[in-house]
């Protein structure tokens, strides 16, 4: 009993996705493009403040490091304990 030879299917449609899918593809593509896009922009804007409220807060140390140094310097020393003299 001969064996009855079997064809492939169409390789073409196996390797080329039809259009409306690549089409879904590119359009996907570009959404997603457009998306990071338009939220990058927000991070510089956002980073900026940022610095400006770095800056602010800039005096506030300063006004405590002064503090300290001020009661480094003009704190009363603990006294020794006294030891008896031999």
């Amino acid at each position: 009993m001969p064996l009855e030879r079997i064809e492939p299917r169409n390789r073409a449609q196996r390797t080329n996705p039809p259009l409306t899918r690549r089409l879904a593809l590119g359009v996907s593509a570009v959404l997603l493009a457009t998306a990071l896009t338009a939220c990058s922009g927000g991070n510089v804007k956002e980073a900026e403040h940022g610095r400006e409220q770095d800056a602010s807060r800039d005096s506030v140390v300063k006004g405590m490091q002064a503090t300290e140094t001020w009661l480094l310097v003009n704190a009363t020393p603990t006294p020794e304990p006294s030891t008896p003299d031999e």
